[in-house]
């Protein structure tokens, strides 16, 4: 009764209606469960493997960013603090060549 309205609706609908929400999503894998359920348990552990591997090349990538944001960063506050230096020490001569 459900699937036939849903499969009477215009396609335009489906543009403008996103409900996404947390009981939708779970009546889905009920209707999945109960019109084909061999297919829904084997795409569901696959789906859930998949995203359990994405998250942790994901959280393992950002452990990674992390590290070269900090070594970039001390790597330029170290250059900023040595032109200081070099300014001071350099005279005039040197202030004028970095300018």
């Amino acid at each position: 009764m459900c699937r036939e309205a849903l499969l009477r609706q215009n396609i335009g609908w489906y543009d403008f209606v996103q409900d996404r929400s947390f009981l939708s999503q779970i009546s889905d894998l009920a209707v999945a469960l109960y019109y084909c359920w061999l297919p829904t348990f084997v795409i569901v552990p696959a789906f859930l493997v998949v995203s359990a591997l994405i998250s942790t090349f994901q959280s393992r990538m950002a452990v990674q960013e992390q590290r070269a944001y900090a070594k970039s960063g001390n790597m330029a506050q170290e250059v900023l603090a040595n032109i200081k230096t070099v300014r001071v020490f350099g005279g005039p001569n040197c202030s004028n060549s970095l300018q």
